[in-house]
């Protein structure tokens, strides 16, 4: 420990995705394992976390999720929840850290911007979809919002946005509360 607080190196094997403070003292620590193809979710005290990547041995995770590397994070700390938005199978995942909570029934909502590239051009859409003439590429911006009482379930509303939205950034969710 120095004056600025704990450090540590992560391996190579992994990519960072998030870290969040829960409490005052724990951390919830994302990260994704190149050569396992898994997030892996550590939630212990800085010095903790530290004391075990320094260590070399088997990092046990908190949570190992399965997927593959086309996934973006949202973390709610007040109300102890996190979701994973897979944008490859456009599906989100909310999972809580209090096992005696549910996902969040008070009308919270998830967010996830995306740009995407289309196949197929929808109807009425020519306002909002950016075109590549050399090679025919259509991206279009969109946003998927899933309501509390649907998590992990099918996307509740997918709206298209305006090509010059200049407010999104891509490729993050947010969570909204009531």
């Amino acid at each position: 420990m120095n004056q600025y607080g704990i450090s540590f190196r992560i391996p190579e094997a992994y990519d960072f995705k998030k870290i969040s403070q829960f409490d005052k003292d724990k951390f919830l620590l994302m990260l994704y394992n190149k050569d396992k193809k898994r997030i892996e979710i550590f939630f212990n005290t800085a010095r903790q976390l530290a004391q075990n990547f320094k260590s070399h041995s088997t990092i046990n995770p908190f949570k190992i999720l399965y997927t593959d590397e086309n996934f973006i994070i949202a973390v709610n700390e007040p109300k102890g929840l996190f979701a994973i938005y897979n944008t490859e199978e456009v599906k989100l995942d909310v999972f809580s850290f209090d096992d005696n909570r549910s996902s969040s029934p008070d009308s919270s909502c998830v967010m996830a911007f995306t740009k995407e590239i289309l196949g197929d051009k929808p109807d009425g859409a020519d306002s909002i979809i950016s075109s590549d003439y050399n090679n025919d590429i259509k991206e279009i911006n969109r946003v998927y919002v899933y309501f509390s009482e649907n998590f992990g379930g099918a996307v509740n509303k997918i709206i298209n946005l305006p090509l010059n939205f200049k407010f999104l950034e891509f490729l993050q969710i947010s969570c909204i509360n009531n």
